[in-house]
């Protein structure tokens, strides 16, 4: 079972939305899509999306915690011994860089430029926790702060690691008409390199536009949600109940996302009775098995007799 998934950017109000589709190719991404209003768009590397940027007037964003993702499962298949060396005295190696005294043939080397890099990519990420911190919640705010740590720190950090993987580039991969490729195969640096240079001009597009979240890491978490189905009868019986499970999830975490914790009283009261019975359709057993949990967790409350709570937001979220 192949499972997409969009979500709204942290600038508007949280909406998911999750689709099982029985291929992953790029036409079953244009059709998941079709319906797409946004400015911008924040994914990973998969080329399926090219489609999608080549006929909409979208904006992309390349998601920096996948470069990172793929930056550490390189760097768990080299020497950790090696790893743990290059760790030491790093503070000056990038001025070395810049000046062209460094042999990046040198496995150590381009581990110690690498592990700089991870270095930068992680300050990033501070700032953007940072500025999420600073907005508290108001989207104004968060672009205002988003504008002003991308202007005063990411935008020289990330001009860093360019230059750091840039370099890594001339001695670990190679350009086959547009396509940067390992010039070693399976060579662990080369592969990632490759994997950045290939994105490379798509990556700092969040540097100019306050609007874009620089990763989709908000969409990621929701995905571990549904992945449970991938691995279980329910979903994968028929494509009909495959894409009730995407439906009724997609509400379920949608509702998380607002901060509605009553969700089956949210249910009832957004979409009726027939989206209360629609949702035990996708199968009896499961249906109470699931809702077992929902009142363990204390998300089915009733008052002291035995009434569902009063169909007001309040009563969702306390």
């Amino acid at each position: 079972m192949y499972v997409f998934s969009k979500c709204t950017g942290e600038i508007s109000e949280p909406c998911i939305v999750f689709y099982g589709p029985t291929s992953r190719g790029a036409e079953a991404i244009k059709a998941f899509l079709a319906d797409m209003d946004a400015d911008f768009l924040t994914v990973d590397g998969y080329s399926g999306y090219n489609l999608i940027f080549r006929e909409k007037d979208v904006i992309r964003q390349n998601c920096l915690s996948h470069l990172v993702q793929k930056l550490d499962r390189k760097m768990e298949v080299l020497n950790c011994d090696l790893v743990a060396e290059a760790t030491q005295n790093c503070s000056a190696l990038l001025e070395r860089l810049r000046s062209n005294q460094l042999d990046l043939n040198d496995t150590q080397t381009a581990i110690q430029a690498m592990i700089i890099g991870r270095d930068k990519l992680s300050t990033i990420f501070e700032n953007e926790r940072y500025a999420r911190e600073m907005a508290a919640g108001d989207p104004t705010e968060l672009i205002r702060w988003r504008e002003t740590v991308r202007r005063e720190s990411s935008a020289a950090l990330f001009a860093d690691v360019d230059t750091i993987f840039s370099a890594l580039a001339e001695c670990y991969c190679e350009c086959k008409g547009s396509e940067y490729k390992s010039k070693r195969s399976s060579e662990p640096i080369g592969m990632f390199i490759a994997y950045y240079m290939n994105g490379r001009e798509k990556f700092p597009t969040f540097l100019t536009n306050p609007q874009c979240d620089a990763d989709n890491m908000l969409l990621e978490r929701s995905n571990r949600v549904i992945s449970r189905y991938r691995s279980t009868s329910l979903a994968m019986r028929s494509e009909k109940k495959s894409l009730d499970v995407s439906i009724m999830d997609s509400i379920i975490e949608s509702a998380r996302m607002n901060g509605i914790v009553n969700i089956k009283q949210y249910m009832l009261d957004a979409g009726g009775y027939m989206l209360y019975k629609g949702y035990q359709k996708i199968e009896e057993r499961a249906f109470k098995k699931f809702e077992a949990k929902l009142d363990a967790a204390g998300l089915g409350r009733t008052d002291e007799n035995g009434r569902p709570l009063q169909m007001l937001r309040r009563s969702y979220s306390d």
